[in-house]
């Protein structure tokens, strides 16, 4: 499961076979329940972690209590690569969402890949530039769309597209979350969840919330 893995993601797709499978026998398996603490701001640097399964939020906790989520990432992502270009402390907290299934793979064993194929070096370089891409995206958006427009653009990009073809995003998201992560307050998050549930444009089943049609551009 975890070469297969590892054969799907950019930054190993390059790598010889012998290479994805020795990481693969380096790598370890961890399962995390929802509203875990994977990684704390200011740990030292130890790991990279892939997401098998699940959804993990970046978040810093400033002194007055109030969270920031920087971004939500999902199966196939990576986490925890930023480090490796240079040895700082981890800069932001990781925690589960939902349960999870991560695959880590220790600083050590990726830097002696590292040493003996350079194409990991470039691929983790441009994983770092996609990286930065989307923050500049995320910055543009505060900048120039309103709080609807954030919102439904951030729900489009999370869900995935379930059994019944329709998109969903499984584990559900709370209001609170969702107003961490556009800059927006949760009243006015609820009030347009609302809007969006009383047209039929979303629903919940269950914890997950679906989108059960395209989602208005404007409100």
């Amino acid at each position: 499961m975890i070469t297969s893995l590892l054969k799907k993601l950019k930054l190993f797709s390059d790598l010889p076979e012998g290479d994805i499978k020795r990481l693969a026998s380096l790598a370890k398996h961890r399962r995390y329940p929802g509203g875990a603490v994977i990684i704390e701001r200011g740990d030292p640097t130890r790991s990279l972690y892939i997401i098998a399964d699940g959804r993990v939020k970046i978040r810093r906790i400033w002194e007055n209590g109030r969270e920031v989520i920087f971004s939500i990432l999902k199966k196939g992502d990576i986490f925890g690569e930023m480090a490796f270009l240079e040895e700082i402390p981890r800069s932001a907290d990781v925690v589960t969402i939902t349960p999870s299934n991560l695959i880590e793979i220790e600083k050590r064993d990726l830097e002696a890949i590292m040493e003996a194929n350079k194409i990991l070096m470039s691929n983790l370089i441009k994983t770092l530039v996609r990286r930065l891409v989307a923050a500049d995206n995320i910055i543009e958006r505060l900048a120039l769309e309103n709080v609807y427009e954030r919102l439904t653009h951030f729900l489009s990009e999370q869900a995935e597209k379930g059994p019944s073809g329709r998109l969903v995003i499984e584990g559900g998201i709370t209001h609170t979350q969702l107003a961490a992560i556009i800059g927006a307050s949760r009243e006015m998050v609820s009030k347009i969840m609302k809007v969006l549930t009383d047209g039929g444009f979303i629903s919940r089943e269950g914890k997950d919330l679906v989108i059960n049609k395209k989602l208005p551009t404007s409100w």
